[in-house]
C-alpha cells in the first residue's frame, strides 16, 4: 500500500510540473496532501495491527504497552493479570492471534459496553492457553445480536475465526453487570 501511496504522490508531482493552470495545482496540492496524511495514518495502522514489541518482547509486554496507550485513550480502568512472566513467549501465530483479539474485544467494549471497568487475564498452563475479557458494562444477547446485525457484528466474528484457526474457542457470556469473553487454546 505505501508503494502505491508513493507511486500516485509521483504522479501528480509530474501533473503539477505539466499544468500552469492555478486551480488545478491548488487541487493537486490538496490531494498531495491527503496522500500525505493517508500514508502516515497507513503506518500507524500497519503498527498498531503487528507493533514491533510483539516480535521483539512478546505478547505480554505488547499488551502493556497496549494498556498504556489504552489509559492514555479512554476513562475506563483496565486490569491486567498474567499467570506467567513478561518474558514468556508463544508461537507468532498465537501472540498475533491474543493480541488482536484483544484489540478487537477492547474496541468493542470502548464502543458499546459503556463500561467503567476491565479485566484483562491471561492463564497459561501447561495444555491451555486462556485468555479471558470481563468488563462491567451493559452486555448483550450475543446470539440475537448476530443474527438482528450481522453488518455490526464483524469484529465478533473475526474474533470467533482467528481462535477457531488455532483450534481454540470462544465464548461470551453475560453475568449480572459483567460480560465475559474467553478464548481458550490448547498450547
Amino acid at each position: 500500500m505505501g508503494q502505491q501511496l508513493t507511486a500516485i504522490r509521483l504522479d501528480i508531482q509530474r501533473l503539477d510540473s505539466l499544468t500552469a493552470m492555478p486551480e488545478a495545482r491548488t487541487i493537486l496540492n490538496a490531494i498531495q496532501e491527503h496522500l500525505h496524511v493517508l500514508g502516515y495514518e497507513t503506518h500507524n495502522l500497519a503498527l498498531s495491527l503487528r507493533p514491533s514489541v510483539l516480535d521483539d518482547l512478546g505478547l505480554l509486554t505488547a499488551l502493556r504497552s497496549y494498556d498504556e496507550q489504552w489509559q492514555e485513550c479512554t476513562d475506563i480502568k483496565l486490569a491486567m493479570h498474567f499467570n506467567v512472566g513478561l518474558s514468556t513467549r508463544f508461537s507468532p501465530a498465537i501472540e498475533t492471534t491474543m493480541y488482536r483479539v484483544t484489540q478487537e474485544a477492547l474496541t468493542n467494549i470502548i464502543k458499546h459496553a459503556q463500561a467503567s471497568q476491565v479485566s484483562l487475564v491471561i492463564h497459561h498452563s501447561p495444555k491451555h492457553l486462556r485468555l479471558i475479557i470481563e468488563d462491567n458494562g451493559t452486555g448483550f444477547a450475543y446470539e440475537q445480536f448476530i443474527q438482528a446485525n450481522p453488518q455490526q457484528s464483524l469484529g465478533i466474528q473475526g474474533i470467533q475465526e482467528r481462535v477457531l484457526l488455532l483450534g481454540g474457542s470462544v465464548d461470551t457470556e453475560k453475568q449480572g453487570l459483567v460480560r465475559r469473553w474467553e478464548s481458550d487454546r490448547r498450547a
